[in-house]
């Protein structure tokens, strides 16, 4: 069956990396003040602030170090402490590299032909791939304690995990004849056994994530959100924002995102943050990509890999509780994927230019 837009993980690297290497990010830098308010979601903001990152006073930052040579993809923190777990590119194996004592171990050995990419489970216990098949995808449900594998419905067109692991919610295209297509949002375990269908649309493709324990999030194809609790009901969240990319916090509590809007200055992709019970909304006037920044698990601080110029980022670190902006790691490398490790003392990301893995320690 033929798939269209690919939508399963969100991972639209190739899109993003063309999108930040133009103009619009390059002419905007990592410059800028910080801080257009539209809410009061923040309450420490305020005209007291100097609104400028702050610069270096180290002699050296630490230099970023290759962990492997070769080519990976979804990258997640494993559960050792001191880990990161990836897939190789181009085999579809998996491998954990532990940064301190910079060793690589197998995690599975298997190759996995035409594997494209992956999405995680919050546990690391499990994982649901994703296949090229001709003009067709094909996911593939993986348990990495047990071995056991599920192949799901090809009519799924996106999915998430929820927080614990436990379940997936997924976006199911049916297909009819003369009526033309009926979509449904499903809850269904791991393997897909026990499916639940909360939800029925008309709508031919949403993205779904699933942030927080009981709030399934739909992206519409306008960029639109969507809360949907597992009982059915729909609120909207967010309107419609041209070139949304987000990023939950680890407790769901708060949303940070970037979009491409137009200022007196031109088009450009600008930082902001949501607050989920508020609603309300802070802007952050930095240029850059959602898609390349973390969450520290304290929900205030965001780690952001900022445009240097064309070929090259450095990362930031972001308080949106006072909007101080610091340089976090020097690397000079155009960043694709971004994970921060669980100790949040290192930084490991990807180079667009080969999809290598590299890994910088956070300064201080």
């Amino acid at each position: 069956m033929k798939r269209g837009k690919f939508s399963l993980f969100l991972v639209l690297s190739l899109a993003i990396t063309a999108l930040l290497a133009g103009y619009i990010l390059v002419k905007r830098g990592v410059g800028g003040d910080i801080g257009s308010r539209t809410g009061t979601i923040l309450e420490k903001f305020s005209g007291q602030r100097e609104n400028k990152i702050a610069e270096t006073t180290e002699n050296q930052k630490d230099a970023p170090f290759l962990l492997v040579d070769r080519k990976v993809t979804s990258l997640t923190n494993s559960e050792n402490k001191g880990g990161v777990v990836y897939f190789d590119k181009n085999t579809g194996k998996i491998y954990e590299f532990d940064i301190e004592n910079k060793s690589e171990e197998v995690i599975s050995d298997k190759n996995l032909p035409n594997f494209m990419l992956a999405k995680w489970s919050p546990t690391k216990r499990s994982v649901v791939s994703a296949f090229s098949s001709g003009m067709t995808s094909v996911l593939r449900y993986t348990d990495l304690t047990t071995g056991k594998e599920s192949d799901l419905s090809p009519n799924i067109r996106s999915l998430d995990f929820s927080p614990d692991g436990n379940l997936i919610a997924y976006f199911y295209l049916d297909e009819v004849s003369d009526s033309g297509q009926s979509a449904k949002i499903i809850v269904a375990h791991p393997d897909d056994s026990y499916r639940k269908n909360i939800f029925n649309t008309r709508t031919k493709n949403a993205e779904v994530s699933w942030p927080i324990k009981d709030k399934i999030v739909l992206k519409t194809d306008a960029s639109e959100l969507f809360f949907l609790t597992e009982e059915g009901n729909l609120t909207k969240f967010m309107d419609a924002r041209f070139g949304l990319e987000e990023k939950w916090s680890p407790s769901g509590k708060k949303l940070f995102f970037s979009y491409l809007a137009e200022d007196s200055e031109g088009l450009k992709q600008n930082f902001w943050v949501k607050d989920v019970a508020s609603g309300e909304e802070v802007a952050f006037n930095l240029s850059g990509s959602a898609y390349k920044c973390a969450w520290s698990v304290d929900d205030e601080h965001v780690f952001c890999a900022l445009p240097i110029s064309s070929s090259r980022d450095s990362f930031y670190k972001l308080n949106i509780i006072t909007g101080d902006t610091v340089l976090a790691a020097e690397i000079d490398i155009r960043v694709g994927e971004v994970v921060l490790s669980t100790l949040e003392d290192y930084l490991i990301f990807t180079d667009v230019s080969d999809n290598k893995p590299y890994a910088v320690k956070i300064s201080e």
